[in-house]
């Protein structure tokens, strides 16, 4: 960050606070109410998945304009589309995205972990395969557990992210003040 970033920076480390503040009003909202923020975790990411797929179809176009592989764009964006949709009328197929994902994961961790010789990256491997998989199973038989586990995730990252930035914005307050602002 350069001296000229600085000044504009520490003027206004109030911003830093309010950020962290509504942050953590976050995450207690989160804790507060689990099923309400999935389904707004869920709205937000059906919105990014819509203007991904968006951008897709975008880039499939210009590439086909440029005379480039255009299809795989193509397939990207209409994949995202249709995500982002069932997504958004159908919030619970969220969790069970995240169980295939947490199963899929692990199986993949532990598949490699067993062509290696013993050893610690071995056993890193197993133990973290091992994690993902009963997380997807736990996840998978019983979803509303997901929901909430998921949401805890989330509203903890926002707690602790919103502490952060808090704190940094009353130090970067001192500095404003060290270099004689008001």
């Amino acid at each position: 960050m350069g001296r000229t970033m600085l000044p504009i920076i520490t003027r206004h480390w109030w911003i830093l606070v309010l950020r962290g503040a509504i942050a953590v009003l976050f995450g207690i909202m989160a804790l507060t109410y689990p099923p309400a923020t999935f389904e707004f975790l869920a709205i937000f990411i059906a919105a990014y998945l819509v203007l991904d797929g968006l951008f897709a179809l975008v880039a499939g176009i210009r590439a086909a304009e440029n005379h480039r592989r255009w299809w795989p764009f193509l397939l990207e964006g209409l994949a995202d589309l249709a995500a982002g949709a069932v997504i958004y009328f159908h919030p619970d197929v969220l969790i069970l995205l995240v169980a295939a994902w947490a199963i899929v994961t692990g199986l993949m961790l532990l598949a490699p972990a067993f062509a290696l010789p013993g050893g610690a990256g071995r056993w890193f491997l197993v133990v973290n395969g091992l994690i993902s998989l009963v997380l997807g199973i736990v996840i998978a038989l019983q979803p509303m557990a997901g929901v909430v586990f998921v949401v805890w995730l989330v509203a903890i990252y926002a707690l602790l992210f919103g502490a952060g930035l808090i704190m940094l914005g009353f130090h970067v307050r001192s500095l404003h003040r060290a270099l004689g602002g008001p």
